[in-house]
């Protein structure tokens, strides 16, 4: 099953970031043809494009750097050159695949996510340096969400009935899991900007004092989108927002409990919990649980079921497709002779 990402063509110990780093396939590349998918070409500078874009990412440009590297890591420009195609066909594949079903990614899709992803920053500056964190340019950001997308709306074009999750495989789930759902807590949530502080000791004396609830505190105070629910926000262990700050917070508090003041990088907080649940010993039936946990292990099955159903379909692609890869040219940009680097290797390690 294909990543489509660098995992799939990445150097050996390239770093997380660079990990991360999708590529679309090139469609005005000319030149030399490194390999053919059913007649497809990728042609060798796409291959050198990627190697080059990788290594300015990982600060790789320098010859020398580049050469000790790869001594390091125990690999060669043909052993890049060689996981980059297997990526750039796995992709190729997926394009084509894609087609046959009829499926297309629109630039409106990959707009609309990017601006999902965007709003999540406070200003454009936040936005590139999170990109430069992860190992991105725009380009290849939009390169990595549409070829993200493609491959879920493969996954969703080819699913049926068959890959949603049966009550006995839920609760199957749910007893493998059973240490991570065995306490449950409910919480609600009280979000200050990190530059109102003042606000946020004001409101936490409030609390303790008992003069205001923490509902009427959040409606009256909270940034945070659950401000008009009162600050709830669900359960702790269900929760994709919940900082590690402010889970160990809330697994900290009993029923009613408030917290201290909470920062992290994008905002303070103060929690309180509403309910604690705490699962039987062992999970014999579905009701015994919190239709929420019950709804994510249901959730979590389908997603595994559909995921597998993608790779028998993608891998059933593969074995029939035709490719043909060149040998390596001499003179690519990134081909370099390692031998007159050995040295200089070996004093690194």
């Amino acid at each position: 099953m294909p990543s489509f990402s660098l995992t799939k063509a990445r150097f050996a110990g390239a770093c997380a970031a660079t990990a991360l780093l999708s590529l679309a396939l090139a469609s005005c590349s000319q030149g030399p043809v490194a390999a053919t998918v059913n007649g497809q070409p990728i042609y060798e500078e796409e291959v050198s494009q990627y190697v080059a874009d990788t290594r300015a990412t990982m600060d790789l440009t320098e010859e020398s750097a580049w050469a000790t590297y790869l001594i390091t890591n125990a690999n060669t420009p043909d052993g890049v050159r060689t996981s980059v195609l297997s990526f750039l066909q796995d992709a190729q594949i997926l394009e084509q695949g894609a087609k046959e079903q009829g499926v297309t990614v629109t630039d409106q899709q990959v707009n609309e996510q990017i601006q999902g992803e965007k709003e999540r920053f406070a200003s454009d500056q936040e936005w590139q340096e999170h990109l430069k964190n992860q190992g991105y340019s725009e380009d290849q950001y939009r390169s990595a969400v549409r070829q993200n997308l493609l491959q879920a709306t493969v996954t969703e074009s080819i699913s049926g009935k068959d890959q949603e999750a049966s009550d006995a495989d839920t609760l199957k789930y749910l007893q493998q899991y059973q240490e991570y759902f065995g306490t449950m807590k409910q919480y609600s949530q009280i979000q200050f900007s990190t530059k109102d502080r003042a606000t946020a000791e004001k409101v936490m004396d409030q609390l303790n004092a008992g003069k205001v609830s923490f509902a009427d505190a959040a409606k009256q105070h909270s940034t945070a989108e659950s401000k008009d629910q009162g600050g709830a926000e669900g359960w702790d262990v269900l929760s994709t927002t919940l900082s590690e700050k402010g889970a160990e917070a809330v697994s900290k508090l009993g029923e009613g409990q408030v917290s201290d003041l909470v920062t992290d990088d994008s905002a303070i907080h103060l929690y309180t919990v509403t309910k604690v649940f705490t699962a039987p010993k062992k999970i014999t039936k579905l009701s015994q649980m919190p239709d929420e946990a019950v709804e994510l292990a249901r959730g979590a099955v389908t997603a595994t079921n559909r995921s597998n159903a993608f790779a028998t379909w993608f891998n059933e692609k593969k074995q029939a497709a035709t490719i043909e890869a060149q040998p390596m040219p001499e003179g690519l940009p990134y081909d370099v002779n390692l031998d007159e680097y050995q040295e200089t290797a070996n004093d690194s390690k």
